[in-house]
């Protein structure tokens, strides 16, 4: 009978230890707040703002800059009588039959960035490179008639001017302070 009660005791013991470290452990646990409508907003606004980060920043900052280059461009067309081009065929049937040539109009897209309030854009030469109209589109729907001001082929860059003053415009920065690893982005505007 003594070792009887001595087990009881000991169980007795044991459960009650196991109760006490329970209910403290459980006391110590971070209650759950309850989920309604003013918290909800607040998380909303919490993950909203998580996601605001450089890279957004840039692209709300730079895109009213961002423009549409809608471009027409004339080349001269080739074209012989016949299905094919074989030149050993044509050194014998070139003075019967001659090739034609003819004007066509072309329509090219591209995009653009003014850089200077009173209408300095950049883009790309081959974008308006022989181009007979040039029609920039602000991302407000505006447009505008440009001329080229230069084309640097080495670079494939072009230098346009728009009539309009305060203008939209993105600041150009220093590509010597760029490190490597930065993250980089590019906008366009094709349509």
């Amino acid at each position: 009978k003594i070792k009887d009660m001595s087990r009881i005791g000991l169980i007795t013991l044991v459960l009650i230890i196991i109760i006490v470290g329970t209910i403290g452990v459980w006391h110590k646990l971070p209650i759950r707040p309850q989920l309604n409508v003013a918290n909800a907003q607040s998380l909303q606004t919490e993950i909203t703002n998580s996601r605001n980060n450089a890279i957004v920043q840039a692209a709300q900052k730079v895109s009213p800059a961002v423009v549409s280059i809608t471009v027409t461009q004339v080349r001269i067309v080739t074209t012989t009588p016949f299905y094919f081009y074989d030149p050993f065929f044509d050194q014998f049937f070139s003075d019967f039959f001659p090739k034609r040539q003819f004007r066509e109009q072309i329509k090219g897209l591209g995009s653009g960035v003014i850089i200077s309030q009173d209408g300095y854009l950049l883009t790309n030469g081959h974008v308006v490179e022989n181009a007979s109209k040039i029609k920039v589109t602000l991302p407000n729907g505006r447009q505008f008639d440009a001329k080229i001001i230069d084309i640097d082929h080495s670079q494939d860059i072009a230098l346009l001017k728009i009539d309009g003053s305060n203008l939209p415009n993105a600041n150009l920065g220093n590509s010597d302070d760029l490190m490597i690893g930065e993250w980089a982005i590019a906008l366009g505007n094709p349509y």
